[in-house]
């Protein structure tokens, strides 16, 4: 069978009624070779006056969107043979038109099921495409972390969640300590794999709740919703330590800085913390580099 697009929200109902028939291979089988049957009787039952084959076209069409080309071509030979006995039984004996109302529906039916399968391929590779452009667009594709456009929109949202809650809000603002050393000493194939190994530290060092970002070249953020001071600090001195001793074991003469800012009243938009953030990781290279410095703001 052939892949299955999830629903979209903006999908026309017709659509998304196709998509979850094709999730069902047993049923979207059942249904198409009842269809057939159905057609079949009622061109028997309805004579020579009025010939039905035309609408196999429904069934063979729905194979294809749903299973693919190859389904659907099968589905044609299926109908074009209903076709042919329907007619037969019809008349009681076999004739020569009959052949020709067969043959029209094979290539009739094998024509549409190849355009609906087009249609089908094309719209699973456009969908594939668009996934791709959102998750690019919201991950970081080299540490796999939030991108700074994903981060922005979740503390938009937290801060949003903080005027009704009135629970306090941590970011943590980090910058690696002469990492520029990394890219020209090693190259920068080896300043990739120390901003790699850097966002799984992060990763492993949060809650899932948290949001660990990239914000660009050497700059990370960590978004910790509903966490105070001296909570936020335990996190921020557990990642720093992990940092550095990572980097020592690894060889990388790099160290990290970090500012923590704690929220206790949500800010006018999602750029003043960022802002104040970014500040105290200043304030903390200014202060000999390698360590954290913690505020907190009303």
């Amino acid at each position: 069978m052939g892949p299955a697009v999830d629903d979209a929200p903006d999908d026309p109902p017709l659509l998304r009624s196709l998509d979850r028939l094709s999730a069902r291979p047993w049923l979207l089988l059942a249904t198409c070779a009842g269809l057939m049957a159905l057609i079949a009787i009622a061109d028997i039952v309805t004579g020579d006056e009025v010939l039905l084959f035309v609408f196999q076209l429904l069934p063979v069409g729905l194979l294809a969107w749903g299973a693919g080309t190859y389904a659907g071509l099968a589905g044609a030979v299926v109908a074009s043979g209903t076709v042919l006995v329907s007619y037969v039984a019809l008349s009681g004996g076999f004739r020569t038109i009959h052949v020709w109302h067969a043959a029209v529906t094979l290539v009739s039916t094998a024509a549409f099921a190849w355009a609906v399968a087009r249609v089908r391929a094309d719209r699973l590779r456009i969908a594939r495409m668009l996934e791709t452009e959102r998750r690019l667009s919201r991950e970081d594709a080299l540490t796999t972390l939030a991108s700074a456009r994903a981060f922005h929109e979740r503390l938009a949202l937290e801060i949003d969640r903080m005027r009704r809650s009135a629970k306090p809000l941590s970011l943590l603002y980090l910058d690696l300590d002469d990492f520029k050393h990394i890219n020209d000493e090693r190259g920068h194939l080896a300043g990739d794999e120390l901003l790699v190994r850097v966002g799984r530290l992060l990763l492993a060092g949060v809650r899932k709740v948290d949001l660990c970002a990239r914000l660009g070249g050497d700059e990370f953020a960590v978004l910790m919703p509903e966490t105070g001071a001296d909570d936020a600090l335990v996190v921020a001195e557990r990642l720093r330590d992990a940092m550095l001793k990572s980097f020592r074991d690894g060889g990388a003469s790099v160290g990290m800085s970090g500012g923590l800012g704690t929220f206790t009243v949500a800010p006018v938009d999602a750029h003043v913390p960022l802002n104040q953030a970014d500040q105290l990781m200043y304030e903390a290279k200014r202060g000999g580099k390698n360590r954290i410095v913690a505020r907190t703001f009303p």
